[in-house]
């Protein structure tokens, strides 16, 4: 199946990328990443953060954000693609993207 890629835009794609960073957070088995994890998902609510998600049909398989550190520099954060959906260059595509 085809991969596209869609911006996140509203509560549904917001929860999808959580459960996303949730994963990672849970793969990784440790919170020193993530010390503030409820304040940043009301921030991505909130600022000019840019949230990519890879879809396979419905399924979400991968995400990147980009959150603003001055009006023109983006740090990159949470690139993750789920394990099932590894080896098949989505991190590649989100970056590009």
């Amino acid at each position: 199946m085809t991969f596209h890629i869609i911006r996140a835009q509203n509560e549904k794609d917001l929860d999808h990328f959580f459960d996303l960073v949730e994963a990672y957070r849970l793969e990784l088995d440790e919170n020193a990443c993530f010390p503030s994890y409820e304040k940043e998902r009301l921030n991505y609510a909130t600022d000019k953060t840019f949230i990519f998600l890879a879809k396979e049909g419905t399924q979400t398989c991968a995400s990147i954000a980009f959150r603003p550190k001055t009006q023109t520099v983006y740090e990159l954060k949470r690139l993750y693609v789920h394990p099932r959906y590894r080896r098949r260059k989505l991190a590649d595509a989100l970056l590009e993207h």
